[in-house]
């Protein structure tokens, strides 16, 4: 195996080719030719554009660095996004999944956890709030709400057993008193149930959120505890 850490760090100034874009292009063209002929596994480190990501908008393929042909070059992709508002926690992307899952070709996202100590990744085993050691086991199939933000969030397991959490939350673009409901799972997916309900009765809007739920997940039973 070899491993170049990174590729924009390279001098690529004897391949001549005119722009920076071509010369790291050459550059990939030229390992996967000698990965193939030397029968080895040939890891590339490169940068991410300086673009600013915030947390639900994850960088793609476009996003490496004065790269343009990355997808032709590379038998695999995967990109680490931080999530800023948890500094040790991360979301591995690998844009055009993984044959082993069979899921053809579909984005992957996948949770990480960072372990400083032992300095690797490790895969997030449930929803971020749940990892840090420090925080309170968040309670399933129950309302709680986080006062700092004033959101309120639900969780629940759909019939593949993967876990998924509902947020209501104040709506960012509106100065009246309305709330935003989505719901995530610990893979990253994201689905948006209403945007600036009314929220002058909350209970109402929990209702709401349930309910919405069980339509979308009619295949398991979505009980809620007092």
């Amino acid at each position: 195996m070899a491993v170049i850490d990174g590729l924009q760090s390279l001098n690529t100034s004897q391949l001549d080719g005119g722009t920076k874009e071509r010369e790291l292009n050459s550059v990939l063209r030229i390992l996967k030719a000698m990965a193939e002929a030397l029968g080895i596994v040939i890891i590339v480190k490169s940068s991410l554009s300086d673009y600013y990501f915030p947390q639900n908008e994850l960088p793609t393929i476009r996003d490496i660095l004065d790269v343009t042909e990355a997808k032709s070059f590379c038998d695999q992709i995967i990109l680490f996004h931080p999530v800023e508002i948890l500094e040790d926690f991360y979301k591995m992307i690998l844009p055009f999944g993984h044959p082993f899952f069979k899921d053809d070709g579909r984005e992957m996202v996948i949770n990480l956890v960072l372990d400083k100590e032992l300095g690797y990744f490790k895969k997030a085993e449930s929803l971020y709030r749940e990892v840090d050691p420090q925080a309170a086991e968040t309670p399933m199939y129950e309302w709680y709400r986080d006062a700092k933000y004033d959101d309120w969030y639900f969780e629940f397991l759909d019939s593949e057993g993967m876990g998924w959490k509902i947020t209501i939350s104040p709506s960012a673009e509106s100065e009246k008193n309305e709330y935003d409901i989505d719901a995530d799972n610990w893979a990253g997916d994201h689905i948006n149930i209403a945007m600036e309900e009314p929220g002058y009765d909350m209970e109402k809007l929990k209702a709401f959120a349930i309910r919405e739920a069980r339509r979308r997940f009619p295949a398991v039973e979505i009980p809620e505890k007092g």
